[in-house]
């Protein structure tokens, strides 16, 4: 489940300390805009961290604008 918002090409992420998955659309090279929260199966009980063990995931740090 997405925001009305949500456009084909935004990503979906997690923020470090954040609760829900959110939305995200790229703006510029780093920068991107907070489209809203989501709800997606199979992440919504920390098992983001375990894919990024399992290099199935990434963090990557970026600017919220």
């Amino acid at each position: 489940m997405a925001p009305r918002l949500a456009q084909n090409g935004d990503l979906v992420c997690l923020l470090f300390g954040g609760q829900v998955p959110f939305v995200i659309r790229k703006l510029h090279e780093e920068q991107y805009s907070l489209v809203g929260e989501c709800y997606l199966q199979g992440i919504m009980d920390g098992e983001t961290m375990k894919m990024m063990e399992d290099g199935k995931s990434y963090r990557r740090d970026c600017r919220l604008r």
